[in-house]
C-alpha cells in the first residue's frame, strides 16, 4: 500500500495538504510502474488514512520505564490553530513524562479553557490512561 504509516507521517512532518498529498502519491505510483486506475485515489481517502495511521502510531508506543525510577510530570499549555479546519485558536495542553533518560508525550489535549480545572482533569485522565497514577 502505498499510503504506509511511514508516509502518511512524512507528509504530517512536512505538513503537506491532503490535495498536495493525493498529486504527490498518484505522481510517485505513476513514476513507480504502479496503474493509477486500480489506486483509489481522493483527497477523502488520503485524510481517512492519515487519521487513521496517527491513531496507530501515537497508541503503538509503549511506556517502559525501570521499577524503581522516579518520574518527572511535564505540561503546558498553549492557544494553537484548531486542526478540524475552523478559523479560531483552541487551547491546547502538551502532557509528558520524564524518567530514565527517556521522555514521553502522553497526550496533546485539547481544553475548554486555560484554567488550572481543566488543566489538572486533562492530566488526570492521561495519566490514568498510561498506567502511571502510582508512579508520580
Amino acid at each position: 500500500m502505498i499510503l504506509s504509516k511511514e508516509v502518511t507521517t512524512k507528509l504530517d512532518r512536512f505538513k503537506v495538504s491532503d490535495p498536495a498529498a493525493m498529486a504527490v502519491v498518484g505522481a510517485v505510483a505513476k513514476a513507480t510502474g504502479q496503474n493509477i486506475d486500480n489506486i483509489t485515489l481522493s483527497t477523502s481517502f488520503i485524510h481517512r488514512h492519515r487519521r487513521k495511521n496517527r491513531k496507530e502510531v501515537a497508541t503503538a508506543e509503549k511506556i517502559e520505564l525501570p521499577e524503581r525510577c522516579l518520574v518527572l510530570l511535564h505540561c503546558d499549555a498553549m492557544q494553537l490553530p484548531d486542526i478540524a479546519g475552523r478559523r479560531k485558536r483552541v487551547e491546547r495542553l502538551a502532557i509528558h513524562v520524564t524518567g530514565g533518560d527517556k521522555e514521553y508525550l502522553l497526550e496533546v489535549a485539547k481544553i475548554p479553557q486555560g484554567t488550572g480545572h481543566h488543566m489538572a482533569e486533562a492530566v488526570l485522565k492521561a495519566v490514568s490512561d498510561a498506567g502511571l497514577e502510582a508512579r508520580i
